[in-house]
């Protein structure tokens, strides 16, 4: 019963830190499309392999940051780099 109470207590006070990705997405196969920059939490290899491959997207890593605390019931924090830069997209 202890250890159940102690588990009770530690999870409670628990929190999850979220590294963030920010990437410059194109899609090869549509004709005229525009690259688009696009904010997740999955690592550059999960995120080509979830949307289809290198074949069909093209994938580049523009920034990287840190979400700290609990993320679960929030929306990802904002990039602490501020915008991009004029000229990024075309």
């Amino acid at each position: 019963m202890k250890l159940i109470f102690l588990f009770i207590i530690f999870t409670i006070n628990c929190f999850a830190d979220v590294r963030v990705y920010q990437y410059l997405v194109m899609n090869k196969i549509e004709k005229d499309a525009k690259e688009k920059v696009i904010v997740s939490t999955l690592n550059p290899s999960a995120y080509v392999a979830y949307h289809g491959g290198n074949k069909i997207v093209s994938v580049d890593l523009l920034r990287t940051w840190m979400c700290f605390g609990h993320s679960g019931k929030k929306d990802l924090c904002n990039s602490p780099y501020g915008t991009l830069p004029e000229g990024v997209l075309p």
